[in-house]
């Protein structure tokens, strides 16, 4: 009967990148809100959910989202700058 409907073994999984602001990636944690917030929402990410935040110019950090509400959404770092 085959493996109809499952992924291939050697698909990779993407973790979703968000770009937020150079002060975001400054803490243990951060919130997004607004527009980030929004860019979140849009592929259906919940709490334990992972994401890479970066700030465009150099930084980027793996984050797990702890918290989750209509106005904003707690990101855990489960790192130090990458």
């Amino acid at each position: 009967m085959g493996n109809a409907g499952t992924a291939p073994e050697s698909a990779a999984v993407t973790v979703p990148r968000f770009l937020v602001s150079q002060e975001a990636l400054q803490n243990s944690s951060t919130v997004l809100t607004g527009p980030e917030l929004h860019h979140l929402r849009v592929p259906r990410l919940g709490i334990g959910s992972d994401l890479v935040l970066f700030d465009g110019i150099e930084h980027q950090r793996h984050g797990v989202v702890t918290a989750l509400d209509r106005r904003q959404a707690w990101i855990h770092f489960a790192d130090e700058d990458l």
